[in-house]
């Protein structure tokens, strides 16, 4: 990770002093503080998981990997439950689910794409697949 992303993480501190200097008028500007202040925090995340996974194995690795990478979806679903926002929470984990599904769909049709092209012939796996994903795309743009 470049070292000027470490910068960022200052933005993650500046986000509440807006809160105590100017209100929650500015939630706009709370939020992107907010946003852009995450970033770094998510790489740091994903370094401390790879430098642990060399520790503890590939197997366990992989799996605080997987976990550490829903992290923001735990954080969200806890302070959306603090404040009674049930919906969120569903959103939220609803929207995990389908683009962690989404991603694993689309990379395994490639990679049989990937194949059958290497063998020169037609893999007939690969049309349902890329319907399943575009009617999968439709149906979670619909909500």
């Amino acid at each position: 990770m470049s070292r000027w992303l470490y910068y960022l993480l200052g933005l993650a501190v500046i986000a509440p002093l807006i809160d105590l200097i100017w209100g929650p008028q500015q939630v706009t500007a709370i939020f992107i503080f907010s946003a852009i202040g995450l970033i770094p925090l998510a790489g740091l995340i994903g370094r401390a998981t790879e430098d642990l996974e060399y520790h503890v194995g590939p197997i366990a690795g992989g799996l605080l990997n997987a976990s550490f990478g829903n992290a923001p979806e735990i954080i969200i679903g806890i302070f959306a439950i603090q404040h009674g926002l049930i919906t969120v929470v569903k959103a939220s984990i609803t929207g995990s689910i389908i683009s962690n599904s989404l991603l694993v769909l689309v990379t395994c049709c490639e990679r049989s794409r990937a194949y059958s092209i290497n063998k020169r012939r037609y893999c007939s796996n690969y049309a349902p697949c890329l319907c399943y994903v575009s009617r999968l795309a439709r149906v979670s743009c619909s909500f």
